[in-house]
């Protein structure tokens, strides 16, 4: 760590020459009209062997570190500029790049001065909030004047029952995407806090898909209750009734002959998670609602429960009636799983840089 991070206050006398993005922020030089020349003339006298230091943003505990980075610049090249962590994931990373070829914009000019956020990853100096501000500054500093990026990230909850975690890959926590959990907390996507709105690439532009995924969450949220899941469960133990008394002899069985008791537990566990949510929110109209409440603490018991809707995980609307595969529906799943193909689809974009004051 020591070698990719500094504390500002603990080794002043060794610090490596850095740059600091915030004094150059304040000359306010981004009206320069050759970009490229005026991130090599800006960056060229940090710069030592592909390597760059850059003072990163303060923290909560008014905290500044400088941060390593290695860096690529190609006026040619398809990313003409490009700086990036050397172990992703470790700590705090930042990669910007030009993106001339994804046609944001119609107009090339325009084009040149978008760039990309590629990736930002919170850690224990700076939160993701502290970092994506830092990058804005940065880009702004260069002349750019929009930026998009791709949301990718995803939650690990760390009180998640290791029931579901063995049930996708025993090596590795199973992670959820932190868009849907964004959008089913506060009804809006986590990057729309720093101005980037979602837009799909259509023929001819970019359409901005904020209205749709407000409409259609506010649509889940008033349409689907509490009542709709009880039906559900209820069908479901049905179903598991049917299963324990007949393992042998019905449809259920021979389909999931090798994992068959797991997929009961698996049920069993979703519907506890269910229960303790609807013990605890039932004065709200629907499941949905109680996402407001979401945290670290209780997130297993939301994580959990949003295994129902997955597309990949057929067997959890497949129930045995009547000795057939029958089909209910999980309550609001076509409308969430509409969400989800929206966010997938859509990059947030920036269309005029700015930071909060």
């Amino acid at each position: 760590m020591a070698n990719k991070v500094i504390k500002m206050t603990e080794y002043p006398e060794s610090l490596p020459d850095y740059w600091n993005p915030y004094h150059s922020f304040q000359k306010n030089t981004n009206n320069t009209n050759d970009i490229f020349t005026h991130i090599q003339n800006t960056l060229s006298p940090f710069i030592s062997s592909n390597i760059i230091y850059i003072l990163g943003p303060m923290n909560r505990n008014m905290e500044q570190y400088v941060y390593k980075f290695r860096i690529n610049l190609d006026e040619n090249g398809d990313t003409f500029f490009k700086m990036t962590t050397f172990q992703q994931n470790e700590f705090a990373t930042l990669s910007i790049k030009n993106n001339y070829f994804t046609k944001i914009h119609d107009d090339q000019n325009q084009q040149r001065r978008s760039c990309e956020l590629s990736n930002v990853s919170k850690n224990d100096i700076n939160s993701g909030k502290d970092l994506i501000e830092w990058a804005k500054i940065i880009a702004i500093v260069f002349g750019f004047t929009s930026m998009y990026l791709q949301d990718n990230s995803y939650i690990t909850c760390p009180t998640r029952n290791k029931l579901f975690n063995r049930r996708f890959n025993p090596q590795t926590d199973h992670e959820f995407p932190l868009r849907t959990l964004s959008i089913l907390k506060k009804r809006i996507g986590y990057y729309s806090n720093f101005n980037f709105y979602p837009y799909k690439k259509t023929n001819t532009n970019f359409l901005n898909k904020r209205e749709m995924i407000e409409k259609k969450i506010n649509t889940l949220f008033q349409t689907v209750s509490w009542s709709d899941f009880d039906v559900f469960f209820s069908k479901l133990d049905e179903t598991i009734n049917v299963i324990q008394k007949n393992k042998k002899n019905n449809i259920i069985s021979i389909k999931f002959n090798r994992n068959l008791n797991s997929w009961i537990k698996y049920f069993e566990e979703i519907k506890k998670n269910y229960n303790y949510l609807k013990n605890k929110f039932n004065q709200l109209p629907s499941p949905f609602y109680a996402f407001k409440y979401f945290n670290n603490e209780n997130c297993k018991f939301f994580i959990d429960w949003l295994e129902l809707f997955p597309k990949y995980l057929t067997e959890n609307y497949e129930i045995y009636e009547d000795n057939k595969i029958a089909t209910i529906e999980i309550p609001g799943i076509k409308l969430l799983n509409e969400i989800n193909q929206i966010l997938v689809e859509c990059k947030w974009i920036c269309f005029c840089l700015n930071v909060e004051s």
